[in-house]
């Protein structure tokens, strides 16, 4: 006959962990996290994609809601589109490092066009 103590432990763990002690089971728990832990932090570290966000005014500083605004990577000429809020405001993610041109635009107002802009992955969120 078990102890209460040992018929208790048993009833806790979960079948798989029947055979193994206490301190096995916690060895085997310790591991498995550690290991967890260790492979997270390579996949923080790959972070390989730059931001460009700001807000659509005109000369008089008024917000231009809804404006397309189209950014450009001069090197490949491949091109991101988002679209303005209504307060102005875009965010284009997802961008490789490197040199890109931005192009915005609404119907009624004259485009703007900025190049020489520079993106690097890891950098502080770039605002225009």
């Amino acid at each position: 006959m078990k102890s209460k103590s040992e018929q208790w432990r048993l009833f806790c763990l979960p079948r798989l962990w029947v055979g193994w002690s206490l301190k096995e089971f916690n060895t085997f728990l310790i591991a498995a996290c550690l290991t967890a832990l260790c492979m997270s932090v390579p996949v923080a570290a790959q972070r390989s994609a730059a931001s460009l966000s700001g807000t659509v005014t005109d000369q008089s500083s008024a917000v231009i809601p809804k404006a397309h605004v189209t950014v450009t990577e001069t090197a490949t000429g491949v091109s991101t589109s988002a679209q303005a809020n209504e307060q102005g405001y875009f965010v284009v993610s997802n961008l490789n490092a490197g040199s890109y041109k931005l192009h915005v635009e609404k119907a009624g107002f004259e485009g703007y066009e900025r190049t020489g802009i520079v993106l690097q992955v890891g950098s502080p969120p770039r605002s225009m």
